[in-house]
């Protein structure tokens, strides 16, 4: 058996991207309902820092601003998955719309500006520098965004090896990924990407570093911290 095959999630384990997502949520709620504030409360944007744990993809981030906006209180995943259910499959759908729609003009617009929002943790480079081990990209994000930022960053990062996982579970994705004979290290910072049935052959770490919940770090799964992270990459 060869090396294990690496799966790093994006947003949360290399790339520190609250500000981006906070940013072109805020421009894509308000644009959404046709209103055009002209600034924002520090406190907003605290609490959708806090909040930004419950994420799982894109349309979640304007389900925030709603939450902000409308003075919705969100103590745990529970509550968060409450108000997905309240929007409805639809709703959700316009709001994916509607956040990658913004998302596309500001990096037209200004690219410069929305790569700087998007800041590498900057403990995990040497590492991924380093990594010799076959590794992927796999997450909620679209995969040519992703993309954009680890190339302004100095990797050459090929965009095959970047994974948009959608609606479809990531250790779904990669079982169907790897051979019979291989196994996997899985890096997330959302814990509910490890619930469910998980392959054996997948090894699943939580990033203690990213956009978790301190009880997150009490549950039974092995928590990575950033010189973990570069002591696994290095042994692979």
């Amino acid at each position: 058996m060869g090396k294990p095959v690496v799966f790093l999630d994006f947003d949360g384990v290399i790339c520190d991207s609250v500000d981006e997502c906070f940013v072109s949520s805020w421009m894509s709620y308000s644009h959404y309902r046709e209103s055009e504030p002209t600034e924002v409360s520090l406190s907003d944007y605290q609490t959708f820092r806090s909040y930004r744990p419950f994420i799982r993809g894109g349309a979640d981030y304007l389900l925030l601003q709603r939450c902000i906006d409308l003075g919705i209180h969100l103590s745990n995943q529970d509550d968060f998955d409450r108000q997905v259910e309240i929007v409805g499959e639809k709703g959700m759908d316009e709001f994916h719309r509607q956040f990658y729609a913004i998302r596309t003009e500001l990096l037209k617009k200004d690219k410069a500006f929305w790569l700087k929002l998007n800041r590498f943790f900057p403990e995990v480079k040497q590492p991924l520098h380093s990594l010799t081990a076959p590794a992927w990209i796999l997450t909620t994000k679209e995969a040519s965004f992703a993309h954009e930022i680890i190339i302004s960053q100095g990797f050459d990062w090929s965009l095959d090896k970047i994974i948009c996982s959608g609606k479809e579970r990531k250790v779904e994705i990669i079982e169907n990924i790897i051979e019979k004979d291989q196994s996997a290290v899985f890096i997330d910072d959302q814990i509910d990407h490890f619930t469910g049935r998980v392959d054996p052959r997948i090894s699943c770490y939580l990033a203690s570093w990213g956009y978790v919940k301190p009880e997150w770090l009490k549950e039974d799964v092995e928590v990575l911290t950033l010189e973990g992270f570069a002591e696994l990459l290095g042994s692979l």
